[in-house]
C-alpha cells in the first residue's frame, strides 16, 4: 500500500509548496514587498523549499535563517515548519562536510515533530496498518482546516525515518558510534519509509554486504509484490520532487554498485553499473554520472581492462568538466561519490602507465584548472575584462549558473546545454573569465608558445600514492615517477625548520633536492626555471632546495605558477600608468602587537627609487586605496601582515587599515572582481604566497586572484619574513628592476645579496615571483 499512497502524498506536497513560487525564484524575505504584494511566511517557506530542491547552497541557508527567526509568532508556518527546513540544513551542512554543526539542526528537526506524530509514524510506518494513515490524514484535516499549501509533511513517516537516518548519520560522524547505532535499529520500526535510510547508514559506515543484502532483499520483495514503488525512474524535466525523487532513485542504485565492487563481487557490480549507464535520464545528473563513469572505469582497472578503462576515466572528466558548482549533485549524501580529483590521478596514472606523457601533462593541468574552479564557485564574484562588452557580462552570468539550480528549475537537458554553449564562447571572447567558470583544455604547444627558448618547466602532479614531475623541453615532455612516499612530512619539516631558523633545514633541502630535483636534473636546460607545484609541493620555497654545495637559485633564476596553463593568461602589454608606484605599508590595524616599523621604512625607501611614486603608511594604508587608486600605477607595493585560512582560502588576505578588520582585510574573494592592470604587484607581508599548511591545490593563495585582476607579475612571501631582512631584499630587488633588470633575475640578485647579510634560508628564501618573469 501504503507506502505509495504516503509517496504520492509527499509528491503533491512537495509540488504544491515548489512550484506555487513566483517564476524568477527570488529568495525574499517576509515584509519585503515585490510588484505591491508583501511576501509571506508561507511563501518564504517555499523558496527554501526550491533551493533545497535545486541544492542551491548560499540562498537556502540565507532562506533558512530567515524562517528560524519566524519562530513563535504563532504563525502556523513557523510552528510547523523547523521540522522541514531544519532538516535540510543539517542535510546540506552533511553534504559539505559540516557533520557537528548538521548534528545541531537535525536534533532541533526531529524535535520539532510532535509527539504524537512520531508515534503515528512508528505504527503507520508498517505497511499493514493503514487505518492508522487514513485517520492521521483526518486529524490533520481538522486542525489546519483543509489548507494543504501548509507543509503537512512533518508528520509522515517518511520525514520521520529521515530525521532518525538523519541522526543516525550525523551522530557516526562525530565518533558517537553507539547513538547511531542505537537509532538505526528504530529505523527498522519503519520499513519501506526506513528503507532507503538504513542503506544510506550501511553504506556511510562502509558496510558493503550490507548494503547490497537489503538492496536485493528489497528488489526481490518489490518482484513477488510486482510493485513499481522506488522501482520506476522519473523523466527529468518533471516537478522537482520528482526530478530529485529520481536522483535518490539512481543514487540507491549507484550504491548498490559500487557496494558489489568492495564486496568482491565484479561481474553483479558490471551488471549494476551498467544499468545505470544505460539510463537516458542520468544524463540529468552529472554530478551523479561522473561518479558512475569512474566506478564502472574502477571495475575495468580491475579487470585489467585498461582499454575501457581509459574510455571511462575520459567521460568521467568530461562530465565534470561540464559542473560549474564544487559542491553538486554527487555530494547528495556525505560519502557516496569520491572527490573529482580522484578521477582525473586516475586518468594520469593510466595516461603515465601507457608511456603517454603528453596525455599526462594534459590531464594534470586539466586537474588543477578543476581545482581553481571548484574553489571560486564557492562565494566569488567574477569581474569581467575591463574591455568586455555586455555579450561578455551575459555570457560570465550564464556560464556561472550550477548545473544543479539549472536543471531544478525544471528547464532540463536544453537549459544545461546552454550554459554549456555560454561557456564555448566566453571561452572565445574573454579566456581567462571562462577559465575561472569551466575547465579549458590547452594544447601544450600552446603552453611552449609562453615560454622562453632557454626555459624549462616542471609540473609536478602527485596522485596521494605517486608523484610525477612532467618536463616540458621545446615541444617534447618527459615524465618522471618520484618517491611520494612521506613527501608531504619532508615538505612540513622543512618548512618548520626554515620558519624556526633551524640549521637543520640544510639537511632537510637536501633531502628533498635528493627527491625532486636530483632525478630530473639532467632534462633542466638553460639558466630559467618555471615550477608548477602541486599539493604540498605548493609551499616548498625551491630556490632553497641545495645537492650540499649549491642552492637552486644559485644556478637558475626561478618563478612559480598555479598551473602551467596559466602561462597562456599573463598579459604580455604593458599598459602606460600616470603613476610608477603606489607603496602601502605598516597600516594601523589597531594593536601595537601587529606594528611593523620596518615595513613603513621600506615603503617609503621603495617609492623613493622610482619617479611619480607615492608611500601610504599607518591610516592613509587601507583597502579603499588599493581599490580606488591601485590601478593608476604600474607598481602596487604592499607591506604588510597577510592572513592565510586553509579551511576557507578565499577569505585570505592582506590586513590593511579600516574601521574594523572585515573593512580593511583584502580577500582572495575581492581580487576577482578587482580591475588593476598592474605591471607588478609585490606582497611584501607575512604569509602572502600561502601560509600555513593544507594538503590540496585549493590554497592557490592572493596570487592567482591578483593575476586575474590584471597583475603580469606577482612577488609574495612563504612565510612571516623577517622585517630587517625584507626591507634589505626589497631594496635590493627595486634596485636591479630600476637599472632594467629582468624580474625573475633582479628577485635572484636581491636573494643572493640578502643572503650575505643573512644566511639562514629563512630570511631570503621566502619569496617567489609568479606571472611574467621578463
Amino acid at each position: 500500500m501504503k507506502t505509495g499512497r504516503i509517496h504520492l502524498l509527499l509528491i503533491i506536497l512537495a509540488g504544491i509548496l515548489v512550484f506555487s513560487l513566483p517564476a524568477n525564484g527570488q529568495a525574499l524575505s517576509p515584509g519585503v514587498t515585490t510588484a505591491g504584494a508583501q511576501v509571506s511566511p508561507k511563501e518564504l517557506l517555499r523558496h527554501c523549499a526550491r533551493y533545497y530542491f535545486s541544492r542551491n547552497y548560499a540562498p537556502f541557508f540565507d532562506c533558512a535563517d530567515r524562517l528560524e527567526r519566524l519562530s513563535g509568532d504563532g504563525n502556523g508556518i513557523a510552528r510547523y515548519s523547523p521540522a522541514i527546513f531544519q532538516s535540510m540544513r543539517a542535510e546540506l551542512l552533511l553534504e559539505i562536510g559540516l557533520p557537528k554543526d548538521a548534528l545541531g539542526y537535525a536534533k532541533k528537526a526531529f524535535d520539532a515533530i510532535p509527539a504524537k506524530a512520531r508515534k503515528w509514524a512508528e505504527i503507520s510506518g508498517r505497511s499493514d496498518e493503514s487505518v492508522a494513515f487514513e485517520s492521521f490524514l483526518e486529524q490533520l484535516k481538522d486542525d489546519w482546516a483543509g489548507d494543504v499549501s501548509l507543509p503537512l509533511v512533518p508528520a509522515l513517516p517518511e520525514v520521520v525515518a529521515k530525521n532518525i537516518g538523519l541522526l543516525a548519520r550525523c551522530h557516526y560522524l562525530n565518533g558517537e558510534s553507539r547513538r547511531a547505532d542505537y537509532l538505526n535499529i528504530e529505523l527498522a520500526l519503519f520499513d519501506d519509509a526506513g528503507y532507503r535510510e538504513r542503506i544510506y547508514f550501511a553504506f556511510v559506515r562502509n558496510k558493503f554486504d550490507e548494503v547490497v543484502r537489503m538492496k536485493e532483499a528489497k528488489d526481490e520483495e518489490i518482484r513477488q509484490a510486482k510493485s513499481s514503488v522506488l522501482v520506476v525512474l522519473f523523466s527529468p524535466g518533471r516537478p522537482t520532487y520528482e526530478f530529485w525523487e529520481n536522483y535518490n532513485v539512481a543514487l540507491e542504485q549507484y550504491i548498490y554498485g559500487k557496494s558489489l565492487i568492495e564486496a568482491g563481487r565484479l561481474e553483479k557490480a558490471a551488471a549494476a553499473l551498467d544499468k545505470l549507464m544505460a539510463w537516458e535520464g542520468l544524463d540529468a545528473f552529472a554530478g551523479l554520472r561522473w561518479s558512475v563513469f569512474f566506478e564502472r572505469a574502477r571495475l575495468y582497472r580491475l579487470q585489467k581492462d585498461a582499454g575501457n578503462e581509459l574510455v571511462l576515466l575520459r567521460r568521467a572528466v568530461d562530465t565534470i568538466e561540464t559542473m560549474r558548482s564544487t559542491i553538486s549533485l554527487e555530494a547528495g549524501k556525505l560519502g557516496f561519490a569520491g572527490d573529482k580529483q580522484v578521477v582525473y590521478q586516475q586518468l594520469v596514472k593510466a595516461m603515465a602507465d601507457r608511456g603517454d606523457w603528453a596525455g599526462a601533462f594534459e590531464y594534470a593541468e586539466r586537474a588543477k584548472a578543476r581545482a581553481l574552479v571548484d574553489m571560486l564557485s564557492q562565494q566569488v564574484s567574477i569581474a569581467t575584462p575591463p574591455s568586455a562588452d555586455e555579450k561578455v557580462r551575459g555570457l560570465l552570468a550564464q556560464a556561472e549558473a550550477p548545473e544543479a539550480t539549472v536543471l531544478a528549475m525544471g528547464a532540463g537537458a536544453n537549459r544545461s546545454s546552454a550554459t554549456a554553449v555560454a561557456r564555448e564562447e566566453l571561452g572565445k571572447l574573454a579566456p581567462e573569465a571562462a577559465s575561472l567558470v569551466s575547465v579549458p583544455s590547452i594544447p601544450l604547444a600552446e603552453v611552449v608558445r609562453h615560454l622562453d627558448p632557454q626555459e624549462t618547466l616542471v609540473d609536478f602532479f602527485n596522485t596521494g600514492s605517486e608523484l610525477y614531475a612532467l618536463v616540458v623541453n621545446g615541444a617534447s615532455v618527459t615524465g618522471f615517477r618520484l618517491d611520494a612516499n612521506g613527501v608531504d612530512g619532508d615538505v612540513r619539516a622543512f618548512r618548520a625548520a626554515l620558519e624556526s631558523a633551524d640549521a637543520k633545514a640544510g639537511v632537510l633541502g637536501q633531502k628533498l633536492h635528493a627527491r625532486l630535483i636530483a632525478p630530473i636534473r639532467h632534462e633542466l636546460r638553460g639558466k630559467r626555471l618555471t615550477i608548477s607545484p602541486h599539493g604540498v609541493l605548493h609551499y616548498l620555497p625551491f630556490g632553497a632546495l641545495s645537492d650540499g654545495s649549491r642552492f637552486l637559485v644559485d644556478l637558475y633564476g626561478i618563478r612559480v605558477m598555479p598551473s602551467a596553463s596559466t602561462l597562456v593568461y599573463i598579459r604580455t602589454d604593458k599598459p602606460k600608468k600616470a603613476g610608477r608606484l603606489l607603496a602601502l605599508g605598516n597600516p594601523d590595524l589597531g594593536d601595537a602587537r601587529f606594528d611593523l616599523p620596518g615595513a613603513q621604512k621600506e615603503a617609503i625607501q621603495v617609492a623613493g627609487i622610482f619617479p611619480a611614486s607615492k608611500a601610504l603608511v599607518r591610516k592613509e594604508a587601507t583597502k579603499q586605496a588599493v581599490t580606488e587608486f591601485g590601478a593608476g600605477f604600474s607598481i602596487l607595493h604592499i607591506a604588510s601582515h597577510g592572513v592565510f585560512d586553509s579551511g576557507a582560502p578565499l577569505n585570505s588576505g592582506l590586513l590593511l587599515a579600516g574601521k574594523n578588520e572585515d573593512a580593511g582585510r583584502l580577500t582572495v574573494s575581492d581580487l576577482y572582481a578587482l580591475h588593476l592592470d598592474a605591471e607588478l604587484v609585490t606582497l611584501s607581508a607575512c604569509e602572502t604566497g600561502l601560509g600555513k599548511l593544507a594538503s590540496g591545490d585549493d590554497v592557490v593563495g592572493l596570487t592567482r586572484g591578483f593575476l586575474y585582476a590584471g597583475a603580469r607579475s606577482i612577488i609574495s612571501s612563504l612565510w612571516k619574513v623577517d622585517d630587517d631582512a625584507t626591507r634589505v631584499l626589497m631594496t635590493n630587488f627595486y634596485g636591479y628592476l630600476a637599472r632594467n633588470t629582468d624580474l625573475r633575475e633582479a628577485l635572484r640578485l636581491a636573494q643572493l645579496a640578502t643572503r650575505e647579510r643573512f644566511p639562514h634560508p629563512f630570511f631570503w628564501a621566502a619569496f617567489q615571483i609568479t606571472g611574467a618573469a621578463n
